[in-house]
């Protein structure tokens, strides 16, 4: 069974991908303002995205996801460039 919190936070994880992609990298205080992170948690989630990717699973199937400078960064992730609707179960 999944916890709010967790539930919480993989819909901010599958609405900042595509957010993130579309403005082809976003400064990291629109997203905290956006999505209400601290930085502490936008750090957190990128390292999670950090380790997510598409079946196969070796590094060039995961995508990249960092903060340069004042700008996030996501690449290797134009699967999710529109946030994907889950089931309960799927997510």
């Amino acid at each position: 069974m999944t916890s709010d919190r967790t539930a919480s936070r993989l819909s901010r994880i599958l609405a900042l991908i595509p957010y993130v992609l579309a403005k082809d990298g976003a400064k990291v205080s629109d997203i905290i303002e956006r999505f209400g992170y601290t930085e502490a948690e936008l750090t957190r989630d990128l390292n999670t995205v950090f380790f997510c990717g598409l079946p196969g699973y070796t590094p060039g199937d995961l995508m990249e996801a960092y903060i340069d400078g004042d700008e996030v960064i996501i690449d290797a992730a134009d699967y999710f460039a529109r946030a994907p609707r889950l089931t309960s179960m799927e997510a």
